[in-house]
């Protein structure tokens, strides 16, 4: 699901280049969109997901004047009810291929919690009901308020490559949201989606437990862009138990 599709033909690479190693991104850190830092270790030319496999690192974008990043705002609220406890929608793998029943709605637990209508507005779903509101800052919950979700990234400015480490954990019990392969949808003011497409590294890889490179992604315009993590895409979206979620915030681009 996605208003932009990014990812049809997908292909899968040839190897899994991410970021550079760790002196490279120190070294480009003064313009860094974020405080994290590089999940490899100093000096490092290879990265060991959590399978065995290897794959090169390759050179993040760098930037010479401003540089974007998350856009501050209102923390997310929408995954806490009226009374002040927290939303949950627990997830099960064999939901994976559940339908709904007919004349079913699955709204998504979040429905009615703090955040408001998920279509009011210019929210960032450019419409879309089955998504909820863009969120502010670098992390939030999903849609349906069954992952807690955040994000860092490597500079961000027009016509360089971003990778975006994204963190996913489920909100039942904290445990990491494993083998979800993250997946991009990125688009501005709703009919502009980023020039390139993001297929040659699929599936991102996870880098340890919970914890995705997405990338790379080369912003062409300068705005407020909507960047939407997909987890478990491949399962279908309409039990509310499904892992399937969806995650977007905004990200400004200078």
């Amino acid at each position: 699901m996605g208003v932009s599709s990014l990812w049809s033909g997908r292909v899968r690479p040839r190897n899994f280049g991410l970021f550079a190693a760790a002196a490279l991104f120190a070294a480009s850190a003064a313009c860094s969109s974020s405080s994290g830092s590089a999940p490899f270790a100093a000096n490092s030319t290879e990265y060991t997901a959590p399978d065995g496999a290897t794959g090169a690192l390759e050179s993040p974008g760098t930037c010479g004047g401003a540089v974007g990043g998350p856009v501050a705002g209102p923390p997310d609220d929408h995954c806490i009810a009226a009374d002040g406890g927290r939303v949950v929608q627990p997830t099960t793998k064999a939901a994976c291929t559940a339908t709904s029943a007919p004349g079913s709605d699955d709204g998504g637990a979040g429905a009615g919690a703090g955040g408001g209508a998920a279509d009011a507005g210019d929210v960032g779903n450019c419409g879309d009901p089955s998504y909820g509101p863009a969120m502010w800052n670098g992390s939030g919950s999903d849609d349906d308020c069954k992952y807690d979700v955040s994000w860092t990234s490597t500079p961000i400015c027009i016509g360089q490559p971003v990778y975006f480490t994204v963190i996913a954990t489920r909100r039942a019990d904290g445990a990491p949201v494993t083998a979800a392969n993250a997946r991009p949808d990125v688009v501005l003011a709703c009919d502009h989606p980023i020039p390139n497409s993001p297929a040659q590294r699929d599936p991102s890889p996870e880098v340890t437990g919970g914890t995705y490179v997405v990338g790379p992604i080369v912003f062409d315009e300068s705005g407020k862009w909507v960047v939407r993590f997909h987890f478990d895409e491949n399962c279908l979206d309409q039990s509310p138990q499904s892992p399937h979620g969806h995650a977007a915030f905004w990200v400004q681009v200078p």
